[in-house]
């Protein structure tokens, strides 16, 4: 009956506007801002209430309709950048999701040129998720889709990485920018689960691909992707799905900052460097004005520990203040690699203890730099 229901009503739906777009947040993990939102559906239908994308999808995907509903959210992902650029609110990039019967019946590079020429938007504010399943299912095609997205400036995404049985292949034989772990992972959060998904990261750190964990709902999870070197998280952790105006809200009320395009390129830096090292390690924010550690291993944690600093803030504000010979002589340290954009080595004593300091220059950004 409910499916019924679905094919005799959806074209009804989508002209009264009962197909709404939900947004779920997506947030880097080092800085806690949010970076980009996931455009989601929902069908508030009279007779069933609100309907689901796992209700409706398969549904329409089955009867040749999907390609609708597609082009429908294409539109209405730019129409939302559209209103936020109007208003004065700052960009926030937006993904929508293609299956693969979208190429065969309708061409949604063209309708994204289309809606975001019409309305102005530059293309780095629109990115397709496109599954694995759907991926290996028609590989020529996709392949040419795909390249074709690249070109014209669109990030294409693979979603669900690790549902199918491809997911190697799908990474050897395409460009993707970035990988969506599937949060079955997550669901029996187990010793085992938590090595897949270290090795995935590890994997496409070399590759040169970003990562997302999704489906993350609580903080040992979050810490526990924070740690492997995992770039962006969403999940019901930071916010479910949400009209714009709720999104608007809790944005406000959580005090979100948006991730502008040069911080995005700047902690983007970050997304090579490997967390799950053996050695003792911490990333660092440097201006002329403060030292924060954005993250610090256990292993770099208990080298502090060992000269009598019992926290990362302790540490920042003996730097920051340049308190005594060991501050004044961290911080002129960070000042001359900041000068040289060059790795450097400084050995000095603390405590009775040899100290041993290397690092180098990641990125910088205005007055802050990694």
């Amino acid at each position: 009956l409910l499916k019924n229901h679905i094919l005799a009503h959806f074209s009804e739906a989508l002209q009264k506007g009962q197909i709404q777009v939900y947004l779920q947040p997506c947030m880097r993990l080092l800085t806690g801002k949010l970076c980009h939102v996931e455009a989601l559906m929902r069908w508030a239908d009279p007779r069933y209430g609100l309907l689901s994308p796992g209700i409706i999808i398969p549904v329409l995907e089955e009867s040749g309709l999907i390609h609708e509903l597609d082009a429908f959210m294409i539109e209405r992902a730019v129409k939302i950048l559209h209103y936020q650029q109007e208003n004065g609110l700052p960009l926030v990039p937006i993904s929508v999701n293609l299956s693969s019967l979208d190429f065969f019946e309708m061409d949604p590079f063209a309708i994204a040129e289309a809606a975001t020429e019409r309305y102005g938007i530059p293309h780095e504010y629109l990115r397709f998720e496109l599954t694995e399943t759907a991926v290996v299912r028609d590989k020529g095609i996709l392949s040419q889709a795909i390249q074709k997205f690249h070109r014209a400036g669109y990030q294409v995404w693979l979603d669900d990485f690790g549902s199918g049985y491809s997911s190697l292949n799908v990474l050897k034989d395409y460009q993707v920018d970035l990988i969506k772990l599937d949060m079955g992972f997550l669901r029996n959060f187990t010793a085992k689960s938590r090595s897949i998904i270290a090795s995935v990261i590890t994997m496409a750190k070399d590759l040169g691909v970003k990562t997302l964990v999704e489906g993350v709902e609580t903080r040992e999870q979050a810490e526990f992707a924070r740690s492997i070197g995992c770039e962006l998280l969403q999940g019901y952790y930071f916010g479910k799905p949400m009209a714009l105006p709720e999104l608007k809200h809790v944005r406000r009320k959580k005090q979100w900052e948006v991730e502008t395009p040069q911080l995005r390129q700047y902690y983007g830096s970050l997304g090579a460097i490997d967390f799950l090292t053996d050695k003792s390690m911490a990333i660092v924010e440097f201006s002329r004005k403060h030292y924060h550690y954005l993250f610090a291993n256990e292993e770099f944690r208990e080298t502090l520990r060992s000269v009598g600093r019992n926290s990362l803030e302790e540490a920042e504000s003996i730097i920051t203040g340049r308190s005594g010979p060991i501050g004044r002589n961290l911080w002129n340290f960070m000042e001359d690699i900041l000068h040289t954009r060059t790795g450097k080595t400084l050995t000095y004593t603390e405590n009775g203890q040899y100290m041993k300091l290397d690092a180098r220059h990641l990125a910088s950004n205005g007055e802050n730099h990694l």
